[in-house]
C-alpha cells in the first residue's frame, strides 16, 4: 500500500522578483572639464630678509606685510614730530624780542582757568 502521509518536499526555488528595468537618469558621462582659464597665482619675489608665502599662507602673510608696513609709516611720522619737537624746543628757550603775552593777558588768563576750575567742582557737587 502507498503511503500517504504528506511529505514537505523543498525545492530551492529563488524568488524571481523581477527589477523594473528603467532607462538610467543619469546618463554615465564622462566629466569634463570648464574651458575657464586656470587661475594663476601671482609670483612674489620678497626681497631675503621678508617673509615668503610658500611658507605661510597668502593671506596671513598679506597681514603680515600689511602690518610692517603701518608700523614703518608709524615709525617714520614719529622720527618727523620728534624732529619738529626738538626744533620747536630750541626756538622756545632762545630769548625772544617780544614778550610771550602782556601782563594783562596772563592775569586774564590765570581769572579764566580759576573760573573754570569753580564751575567744574559745583558741577561735581550734589546739592
Amino acid at each position: 500500500m502507498h503511503n500517504l502521509t504528506p511529505v514537505n518536499i523543498t525545492t530551492n526555488k529563488t524568488s524571481t522578483k523581477h527589477k523594473s528595468v528603467s532607462p538610467k537618469r543619469h546618463a554615465a558621462k564622462s566629466r569634463t572639464r570648464s574651458k575657464s582659464p586656470v587661475k594663476i597665482r601671482p609670483s612674489y619675489k620678497p626681497s631675503p630678509h621678508q617673509l615668503s608665502p610658500d611658507r605661510l599662507y597668502q593671506r596671513e602673510w598679506k597681514q603680515i606685510r600689511r602690518k610692517l608696513e603701518k608700523k614703518q609709516e608709524e615709525e617714520r611720522v614719529n622720527k618727523e614730530n620728534e624732529f619738529k619737537f626738538h626744533r620747536l624746543n630750541k626756538i622756545s628757550q632762545e630769548p625772544s624780542a617780544y614778550p610771550s603775552l602782556f601782563p594783562q593777558q596772563e592775569k586774564l588768563r590765570e581769572r579764566r582757568a580759576l573760573d573754570y576750575q569753580q564751575r567744574v567742582l559745583k558741577g561735581l557737587i550734589p546739592v
